[in-house]
């Protein structure tokens, strides 16, 4: 299923594409914090009505809580 996931393809309770772009820019933030971009990213997801439990759970697999926690957006 993991692999599924990563490939992008859509699952219920996931998704692939949001989380290819997490798991893109927690290695290369660029100066940036991680927490901006997460919330940039997760906030041109709901704009595009993508459901944010889904995107709160898709964050689970790749981001720590500790980091989850300082996403404003995501609580």
């Amino acid at each position: 299923m993991i692999k599924l996931i990563e490939g992008g393809i859509l699952h219920p309770h996931f998704y692939g594409d949001f989380l290819k772009k997490i798991k893109k820019v927690k290695y290369k933030t660029n100066g940036v914090s991680l927490q901006h971009t997460v919330s940039l990213i997760t906030q041109d997801f709901l704009n595009r009505k993508y459901n944010k439990d889904i995107l709160k759970n898709t964050c689970s697999l790749v981001l720590n809580s500790d980091t989850m926690a300082n996403i404003p957006i995501l609580l």
